[in-house]
């Protein structure tokens, strides 16, 4: 069995093989110090900047065609990679959400801690002045028009995901090919107890809908 650790550096991201002999995968030229120079320059960012930003690492991506070998296993020792929760929440303040009403976004593991943060970030909205000048309306509101997907380990977690983002923004996920992935995501939604129609949107017709492969 092979094992690879991504890593995203200063300038460039690498899948690289532990194993040794074992060739490394992937070598994109977009890293966390590098995006920073190249297309942030205010504290923090303009809406305009991660956009920018976000392009750039779409477009390196793009070309990239990276599947790890049956039975390898792929793990992160980045923190920036598990930084869903302030990558969603910038995109709601930052003002992304807003300006793009018919951007379709999808944010992996539930979208880590967003759904706890959306409750402080509504109560801020409602309270400072300044945050109604930016949004128009709430930020879970924003935060409900896009995907996450439902790799949260627990049907608890995954019902609280549905209460908070509704059922129609939820996505199965497994996490392969990395060693933290479900190895049964379909029997975690079974367990919920939200019903067979809704397990089949989360399963399939959510995924549809996002890749607009339907209506």
């Amino acid at each position: 069995m092979t094992d690879y650790v991504l890593s995203i550096e200063d300038g460039r991201t690498v899948l690289a093989a532990e194993t040794p002999g074992a060739p490394s995968l992937l070598l994109a030229g977009v890293g966390w110090r590098a995006i920073g120079r190249d297309y942030l320059k205010h504290e923090p960012p303009t809406a305009l900047e991660l956009e920018n930003a976000i392009a750039a690492i779409e477009d390196e991506i793009a070309r990239l065609r990276v599947r790890p070998p049956k039975g390898s296993r792929v793990r992160t020792k980045d923190a920036l990679v598990r930084d869903i929760a302030l990558a969603a929440a910038s995109m709601i303040t930052g003002g992304i959400a807003a300006r793009h009403p018919e951007l379709r976004m999808a944010f992996s593991h539930g979208g880590g801690g967003l759904a706890l943060l959306l409750p402080r970030l509504d109560h801020a909205w409602k309270m400072v002045p300044k945050a109604k000048e930016s949004l128009a309306e709430a930020p879970t509101t924003y935060a409900r028009r896009f995907f996450y997907d439902a790799l949260v380990f627990s049907p608890q977690a995954v019902r609280f995901l549905a209460d908070t983002y509704g059922v129609s923004q939820l996505i199965v996920g497994s996490d392969y090919p990395f060693a933290m992935g479900d190895p049964n995501p379909i029997a975690t939604l079974q367990k919920t107890g939200l019903g067979p129609d809704v397990v089949a949107a989360i399963t399939c017709g959510n995924a549809q809908r996002f890749l607009k492969l339907a209506t």
